[in-house]
């Protein structure tokens, strides 16, 4: 029955698959009468995209860690703006005021594991169109890492945080129809195979019948080839300085792209020569913060809530013919962004305000923009350095607390966008459902 099936917790993806089996509650879930998980999720979101369909959520400790990881972000973008994390949407999300927490309240009865949910480029809509790929949440004793069916990408999604790794697996759909349009001889070759699947990407999904994520499908191609001596040398004498850094190491290595096509390397047009010296134990530099250490320390719990699983109408969470596995209830509360994120940053500076004194912004609490003064006076108190490298002078409790003082009723005239309301969630009315799930 579907109820002997939620008190099964499964040790593996055949098991999940075959609905014999559940994901267990998250920790911050309460049972409603009817046996619904009920739960509360933040998210950081631009002000016209307050919806959770194909959106990744956080509880408070999950979204202050999010909060977090975004924070060094300016920093790290005046000094590496080649990096990943300025190539993203992300920053110019943060510099600008259109930025608001969303707020929901959600009957859950079916988890599975936490999906990335990202914005589509692909079509043109920038900013509006969502899609849910790659589940790398794990099963149970978190492992294995991946499992891809269709009741992955209908039920809601949750991950602990600090044991999120953020290595997203191939599913053999996707690698399936990566090697049906990418065979023969150009699998034989790293950049042709990255080429090929770079180039066939929408095909290949469409194709696969499931969300393919592209830098995971890029995996199954070749390696690359080891540089020769000389190549190894000649870059050792060129950017050995970088090489506490992967950013600075892979920039360096295009900047001299054309002295290294003379020596005969093996230069990629994918990568730049040679990305594989490019990879210290330590990734982070001088003005990069270490999100790992940010995820370690706060944790949490993340969650994914799509499209396939959302609850229309009268419809709640059951077996067939509901086909749904979430639904939001009650109304969304809408808190500015800013706001939410002073009382953070005054519960951080009141540990250490002479540090902040030193800045030319310290007089500022929140700064959208903070100089790097502010922001390793910042780390040095929440994380003990930008790399975790100290002791915290503020705990994870105390960084939460201050956080959620934005979204309580005395601040609501303070930080609550016109509109929101703190309603109490409606409560689901349905009878505990009887019998196995047909779907």
């Amino acid at each position: 029955s579907a109820e002997e099936q939620q008190k099964k917790i499964c040790t593996s993806c055949a098991e999940w698959c075959n609905y014999s089996c559940s994901f267990p509650s998250p920790s911050v879930a309460t049972k409603s009468p009817e046996g619904y998980d009920i739960v509360t999720l933040y998210r950081m979101t631009p002000s016209n995209l307050t919806d959770l369909v194909d959106k990744d959520t956080g509880d408070p400790y999950g979204d202050v860690t999010f909060t977090l990881d975004e924070k060094g972000i300016p920093m790290e973008c005046r000094h590496l703006p080649e990096s990943h994390d300025c190539r993203t949407s992300t920053h110019s999300w943060l510099l600008r005021e259109s930025l608001v927490y969303s707020v929901h309240t959600v009957a859950v009865l079916d988890w599975g594991p936490y999906l990335h949910c990202n914005v589509n480029t692909s079509d043109g809509s920038y900013g509006k169109h969502f899609y849910c790929a790659g589940p790398s949440a794990p099963i149970a004793t978190h492992d294995p890492k991946n499992c891809s069916c269709p009741r992955t990408y209908r039920s809601a999604g949750w991950v602990n945080v600090s044991k999120l790794t953020g290595e997203v697996i191939p599913t053999k759909e996707c690698n399936a129809t990566v090697k049906s349009y990418c065979n023969g001889t150009i699998m034989d070759s790293h950049e042709s195979c990255v080429l090929c699947v770079k180039e066939h990407y929408k095909s290949i999904e469409k194709q696969s019948g499931i969300p393919c994520y592209e830098g995971a499908i890029t995996q199954i191609c070749p390696p690359l080839p080891p540089p020769s001596p000389l190549c190894n040398s000649t870059f050792m004498k060129l950017c050995k300085d970088t090489m506490d850094n992967t950013t600075k190491c892979e920039h360096c290595g295009m900047q001299n792209k054309a002295e290294f096509i003379k020596l005969g390397c093996n230069v990629s047009t994918i990568h730049p020569y040679p990305i594989q010296m490019c990879i210290p134990a330590d990734p982070y530099g001088p003005y990069e913060v270490d999100k790992r250490k940010i995820d370690m320390l706060v944790g949490g719990e993340w969650f994914s809530t799509t499209a396939e699983g959302e609850c229309h109408g009268d419809n709640m969470p059951g077996p067939y013919p509901s086909n749904c596995t979430w639904k939001q209830l009650g109304q969304t509360i809408v808190a500015n962004f800013s706001c939410i994120n002073t009382g953070l940053a005054k519960a951080v500076r009141a540990k250490n305000t002479s540090c902040f004194e030193s800045c030319p912004d310290g007089n500022i609490i929140n700064p959208a923009n903070p100089s790097d003064c502010w922001t390793y006076c910042f780390f040095d108190i929440a994380l003990g350095g930008i790399h975790g490298e100290g002791t915290p002078k503020i705990t994870s409790e105390e960084l939460v607390a201050s956080w959620l003082q934005g979204f309580n009723k005395t601040n609501s005239s303070k930080c609550l966008m016109s509109g929101s309301k703190f309603n109490s969630p409606q409560k689901p009315i349905i009878t505990t459902f009887k019998g196995a799930r047909n779907e």
